[in-house]
């Protein structure tokens, strides 16, 4: 990770090269070794919203070419970082729940997620007026809300890489998570600026218990191998956790 004084370097460098000599070798560390343009000027051009996206198509002109792309990374989430310290916090938590599949109305999937995982109707966490009322972009409160029903959510250390790379992993824990994902496929739709309604693309939110994907907007249970979501990006990831657990929001 980088740190602020780094993070700033790359907001601040142009085509002239204001790197320090400590942040030049750092950066260009993670540049292809092949590659004919230096990381500065990658990262000028990452700067100044000239992206590439996975197609290695530009949408700038002035984008650095395909084969100047640094390697993408081949990192799988391993012991060294894993999503959760089993013998640290324990696990196993609801392995045995019992989840009933529900569809959902249109933009409807967070309200339907905690339908599902508590059996209450949906409308309860969707409507102004409901229960459990919740903001829909605000994951403390679905937590809070799960609280009524002696479950919570935990926060886990993930990032905005595939889901490919992290399901052997969540497989092995054998439990209850909810898997927030970005629906477009071009990583170019997702970093770029929000719209005037602080919108920027869309996502979704379903279940994963053991192994199995509870999708509101599909007919019933599917495998996760099945369902067609590996291939997605990941926005966020929380474990199900009783609500007296360390682990929280």
């Amino acid at each position: 990770m980088q740190s602020t004084n780094q993070f700033n370097s790359i907001q601040s460098i142009n085509t002239t090269n204001t790197y320090t000599n400590s942040n030049t070798t750092e950066l260009s560390s993670l540049h292809d070794d092949n590659a004919t343009s230096t990381w500065e000027d990658y990262a000028t051009q990452l700067v100044n919203g000239q992206i590439i996206n996975n197609n290695g198509n530009t949408h700038s002109s002035n984008a650095i070419p395909n084969e100047s792309k640094p390697k993408p990374s081949t990192f799988r989430s391993n012991g060294s970082c894993a999503l959760w310290n089993t013998e640290k916090y324990g696990g196993n938590f609801f392995s045995d729940y019992t989840i009933n599949h529900q569809k959902q109305i249109p933009n409807g999937c967070v309200s339907t997620v905690l339908s599902m995982l508590t059996g209450t109707l949906a409308s309860e966490f969707r409507n102004p007026n409901g229960k459990y009322a919740v903001n829909t972009q605000d994951p403390v409160e679905w937590s809070e809300a799960l609280e009524n029903f002696s479950m919570k959510l935990a926060n886990i250390s993930t990032d905005c890489r595939k889901l490919y790379f992290y399901k052997d992993e969540l497989l092995q824990y054998n439990d209850l998570w909810t898997i927030s994902y970005y629906t477009p496929e071009d990583p170019y739709d997702i970093f770029q600026d929000p719209d005037d309604d602080g919108r920027i693309c869309g996502s979704h939110i379903v279940i994963l218990h053991r192994n199995i994907i509870y999708d509101s907007c599909r007919n019933g249970p599917i495998s996760i191998e099945k369902h067609g979501l590996l291939n997605k990006y990941v926005k966020r990831i929380f474990r199900v956790v009783p609500s007296n657990h360390s682990r929280g929001l």
